[in-house]
């Protein structure tokens, strides 16, 4: 370095190490910022996972509920079909719940 003198490349120096400093801080901000973004991001996944467990239940509930519901409707379909298709002098005949819900779904569906 001829021609600079010591105050300049002193000077020079500084400024280097000042910049550098800059750099360095910067990088560790954004390492932080990054970090504790992670941490928000992975709480929601948690929460989301949570309330994807809880609507898959909540589902299979009411599916379940929704399923009861026809069968009892159907029930009561293919009881009504039978009380009043039935002659009065014809004695009743008791069916299994399942063949009367197959009954009357092949009713519905006629």
């Amino acid at each position: 370095m001829v021609g600079y003198s010591a105050s300049e490349i002193k000077k020079i120096q500084l400024s280097a190490r000042d910049h550098f400093q800059k750099i360095f801080n910067d990088h560790a901000k954004l390492k932080l910022q990054l970090e504790s973004e992670k941490s928000e991001l992975d709480l929601r996944v948690q929460e989301l996972e949570k309330r994807e467990a809880h609507n898959e239940s909540e589902r299979k509930k009411l599916s379940e509920e929704i399923e009861k519901v026809l069968d009892s409707c159907v029930l009561a379909w293919v009881l009504f079909l039978l009380l009043t298709n039935r002659p009065s002098n014809q004695p009743t005949k008791p069916l299994p719940a399942v063949e009367l819900a197959k009954a009357g779904f092949e009713e519905l569906l006629l």
